[in-house]
């Protein structure tokens, strides 16, 4: 009895009809507009992999090809700096469309604050990435690895990548060492950087 009582119910409940309904109208051209959005996504998919994988692939080329010549690269750098690349001409576009209300004199105030401040970033970097490792390299192939693998009627041969990487190393034992000791000018320098990034250092 309970089950017919509950059947009853919904039945009296249903006697209106489904609620919110709406008749199907089928489009006009309704085939040709499936065909013409797929053939649509079709040629967003082509553009988003133009934009995402082959003009960052080919700039990256480009960019490396300056440095490492015709020698043999994996596509995963060569993306990488790409991407990298098409990153930083979107933000300038960006930063400069944001400055253009401002005026001339506000805008060139800006690229030139921010070009010194490039520059001396990259001085700052190829110091830091490129010269004082490649002598830390050196130093360490000098002392420690010549004199045991050079005998001492021989020339020894220095191969300035090898002590570069080498170098790189060592310095990143150095400051993995110094951010663990004691608190000096060099470990206050390093958390600084590190924290506040190289504008906001600068400006300190």
């Amino acid at each position: 009895t309970l089950f017919r009582s509950h059947a009853a119910h919904q039945a009296i409940l249903q006697q209106g009809g489904p609620v919110g309904f709406q008749p199907y109208h089928k489009p006009i051209k309704f085939p040709l507009r499936i065909f013409l959005l797929i053939l649509f996504m079709c040629i967003t998919l082509l553009i988003a992999s133009l934009l995402c994988l082959t003009l960052p692939v080919f700039a990256g080329r480009w960019l490396m090809s300056f440095w490492t010549g015709t020698a043999k690269i994996h596509e995963l750098y060569t993306a990488a700096c790409g991407l990298y690349v098409c990153w930083l001409a979107i933000r300038a576009v960006t930063v400069l469309l944001a400055w253009m209300p401002q005026g001339r004199q506000v805008i060139y105030l800006k690229v030139r604050e921010w070009s010194l401040m490039i520059m001396k970033t990259l001085i700052v970097a190829l110091l830091l990435a490129g010269v004082i490792p490649l002598l830390l390299g050196l130093l360490f192939e000098l002392v420690i690895v010549a004199p045991l693998r050079v005998p001492l009627d021989q020339t020894p041969l220095f191969s300035p990548w090898q002590d570069w990487a080498l170098g790189v190393l060592h310095a990143k034992i150095i400051a993995a060492i110094t951010l663990m000791g004691p608190q000096w000018w060099l470990k206050t320098v390093i958390e600084q950087v590190y924290a506040n990034g190289i504008r906001r250092s600068e400006e300190h």
